[in-house]
């Protein structure tokens, strides 16, 4: 990366072990990581956790170890054990079980992963689903996993804040990232400057813009998903959650505490084509009538009229894989890909790990900026 210049570097108020940049679940969790490390850490971000253009906004997440692939069935499990510490240091329930049924493509995949890994789950006939999950329309096999629950992504917000092991700054936009060979300083928007040991860079889909001249082999632009609430017309008792696998990837969680499913689509997504604090939040009405038509079509006991809806900001890799590496004395941790919440306090970890230099706990190479195979740098 280029020096800082001379002016910035004599301007810097104020020196830190590490500064986090972005306070979503990703950078919290780092924090938390690095803090229950004994490190000294300062999170810095334009607005305050969980605000509407963070990508960890919401009150529901999916949490779920069914995956086509047994590293990411494993990863979810270690992430659990993680999510399960949170509470217990907290006090916060954050994790409500509800089991999760998984209907169209990839089933045969999905059991043979899970089985890799270890992770029980149930290969349903037709007949058997309908009997079991009445409110969901099964139209052939399925397959049930009963570790899957809803994550209250607020309240995991809060939850990783609440050891008070570090410190949440937020009105600052990181304009630079410098990395002198012995210190990166931070340059912020309104003119100021910090320094840091270490930075971990979490700014989502800014994260990559703050690395000038990095190669970026798995960059993707960002997407704008769209997220419907509906109503049961009947009461509706232990509801699980739901993903149809296929090209739309149409999914629904029970909303704990609200009585609501949330419906949303992995894909498509509207792309991004202009910054995020001008990105509009509008309704997208093709990707309503989308989410509207899965519902007629799989959830006969629910209001096909929406009672709320929300967009949701994707941070894309052209792989879906995460980004989790280190370049120079800058750990990056970006490209969740919609998928990345259930995992949060497992790559604030790794994001650690990177971050002090210990061995990384994840698959070597496969979340590098690069993707060629190379390791991510530990130093």
């Amino acid at each position: 990366m280029a020096p800082v210049p001379d002016a910035l570097h004599h301007q810097a108020a104020g020196h830190h072990e590490y500064i986090v940049v972005g306070a979503g679940v990703l950078g919290l969790s780092a924090a938390w990581a690095l803090g229950r490390r004994g490190r000294q850490v300062l999170v810095l971000d334009t607005a305050a956790p969980g605000n509407p253009l963070s990508g960890s906004k919401g009150d529901a997440r999916i949490f779920r170890l069914s995956y086509p692939d047994a590293a990411y069935v494993q990863m979810a499990a270690e992430a659990l054990t993680l999510w399960r510490a949170l509470e217990s240091q907290s006090g916060l329930p954050l994790l409500h079980l509800a089991g999760l049924v998984s209907i169209g493509d990839d089933l045969p995949a999905i059991a043979a992963a899970m089985d890799l890994a270890g992770a029980p789950c149930e290969l349903l006939s037709g007949d058997e689903g309908r009997r079991r999950f009445p409110h969901l329309r099964v139209s052939g096999d399925c397959l049930f996993e009963a570790t899957s629950g809803v994550l209250a992504a607020d309240a995991c917000l809060r939850a990783l804040c609440a050891g008070d092991t570090f410190t949440v700054r937020h009105g600052d936009a990181v304009s630079a990232l410098h990395d002198e060979g012995d210190t990166v300083v931070v340059a912020l928007d309104g003119g100021g400057v910090l320094s840091a040991d270490v930075v971990v860079n979490c700014a989502g889909p800014g994260a990559l813009a703050l690395l000038p001249g990095a190669v970026v082999a798995a960059a993707a632009p960002p997407s704008l998903q769209q997220v419907v609430y509906l109503a049961p017309r009947v009461p509706v008792d232990e509801l699980p959650l739901f993903i149809e696998w296929g090209p739309d990837m149409m999914y629904g969680l029970p909303v704990p505490g609200r009585g609501l499913l949330k419906l949303s689509h992995h894909t498509p997504g509207s792309p991004v084509t202009t910054s995020l604090a001008e990105l509009p939040l509008d309704d997208d009405p093709r990707l309503v009538e989308l989410l509207l038509q899965a519902a007629a079509r799989l959830l006969p006991d629910f209001s096909p009229a929406p009672v709320d809806t929300e967009r949701c900001v994707y941070d894309n890799t052209a792989d879906t894989d995460f980004i989790i590496d280190r370049v120079g004395r800058i750990v990056i941790g970006c490209g969740t890909s919609g998928h990345g919440f259930k995992f949060g306090p497992l790559l604030g970890e790794a994001l650690a790990d990177l971050a002090t230099g210990a061995a990384l706990r994840l698959e070597p190479g496969r979340f590098a900026l690069n993707r060629d195979g190379r390791p991510a740098a530990t130093s």
